[in-house]
């Protein structure tokens, strides 16, 4: 059960937000990958599943699409430095939320 918190967390808040991040599908992956060559589906799956865990652990999920791409960039690595996210990790979720995002 103490395994299943974090997802139950997710859920939850997820439902309570009105707002579900895009799931990886061809249309993201292709404006990844234009904007960031060589970026691959397996890379944002696994991003946008540490977007759902590390960043829901203290609030909760934010449309990426609200905030510029100079903005999203700044408040992840102030966010990935609290969240103990190494460089890798945080440029894998900056791909993803830069691709998610839909202005």
């Amino acid at each position: 059960m103490r395994r299943m918190l974090p997802v139950i967390t997710t859920l939850l808040l997820m439902a309570g937000c009105g707002y579900a991040p895009p799931v990886v599908d061809a249309a993201l992956v292709a404006r990844a990958s234009a904007a960031f060559p060589g970026t691959n589906q397996a890379q944002l799956e696994q991003a946008r599943a540490t977007y759902l865990t590390a960043c829901t652990a203290c609030h909760v999920v934010r449309d990426p699409s609200r905030y510029s791409a100079k903005e999203l960039d700044s408040y992840l690595a102030i966010m990935g430095e609290r969240a103990h996210l190494d460089a890798a990790t945080q440029e894998s979720v900056r791909r993803y939320l830069q691709a998610a995002r839909t202005k």
